[in-house]
């Protein structure tokens, strides 16, 4: 019988080394794929380092949602002023009746088409849908056109796929939003270094260090997080709360104008 109890206890501290064991591997294959997310991360280096809240959520197990929320909370309300200003610059470009442009990959492609569209209907109060009169912000993601980007793609180049629109598309005063999680999207660069060049006015919502459309663009939007998960979630709430408060200004622009024409229901 000892023989047998001998035995198990063997065998349960064996099973105990080797889940240690696997969870080591667990955390080394995390942390490798991270560090060659980050090698490859907009086309220029990440440090692994700052890679670590990622990691350890990742390795850590399943993050608690309120957890998650915090985090975003705090990140969120660490960019109010650059959310208020890229208000403030769309809100412009709507008066003096510019267009206004974005553009992202992947998941910042999916924020730029959601932005666009809210844009273009969801600022609009309920009652001016059926107002044909009233003036629209005129709004254009560069990430829609498929078979559009796969021709500049296919023929000159992937990182050509936006700034070849711009030049079809744009003129002096209008304004481009640039998304990029990493700031060193090539074809986001090219798009808002041309933008700066020909009198575009520049806006970038960026994440880890800021990449270099911190340093190019006008105006910044930046999530200080390695999460990109996290600074695309960040990127979409911006967005959402800008829509909010251009909706507002919209509706008391009206009313401004209803007191000043003695009427109601005008644009």
């Amino acid at each position: 019988m000892r023989a047998v109890s001998a035995l198990l206890a063997e065998l349960d501290a064996a099973c105990q080394l080797t889940a240690g064991a696997q969870r080591a591997r667990d955390r080394n294959r995390c942390t490798a794929q991270h560090t060659a997310r980050a090698a490859n991360c907009g086309g220029r280096a990440v440090s692994v380092t700052g890679m670590a809240e990622q990691v350890q959520a990742e390795s850590a197990g399943v993050e608690r949602f309120e957890d998650y929320a915090a985090r975003l909370a705090k990140l969120a309300a660490s960019v109010s002023e650059a959310a208020g200003q890229l208000c403030d610059a769309i809100w412009q470009a709507y008066e003096s009746g510019r267009f206004v442009f974005l553009c992202g990959n992947g998941g910042s492609a999916a924020n730029a088409s959601h932005f666009c569209e809210d844009l273009g209907k969801g600022i609009l109060p309920a009652d001016w849908l059926q107002r044909g009169e009233c003036r629209r912000l005129k709004a254009i993601s560069l990430t829609d056109n498929v078979p559009y980007i796969l021709a500049w793609a296919n023929d000159t180049g992937y990182e050509r796929i936006f700034v070849e629109q711009l030049k079809n598309l744009a003129s002096a005063g209008d304004l481009l939003i640039a998304i990029s999680g990493s700031g060193n999207s090539e074809n986001v660069v090219r798009a808002v270094r041309w933008a700066n060049e020909h009198g575009l006015k520049t806006f970038a919502a960026v994440g880890y260090d800021g990449g270099r459309l911190k340093r190019l663009a006008h105006g910044c939007l930046h999530v200080p997080s390695q999460d990109m998960g996290m600074v695309e979630a960040v990127h979409s709430a911006v967005f959402h709360w800008v829509v909010d408060q251009l909706r507002a200004r919209l509706l008391h622009a009206r009313s401004q104008l209803d007191r000043t024409a003695g009427t109601q229901g005008g644009c």
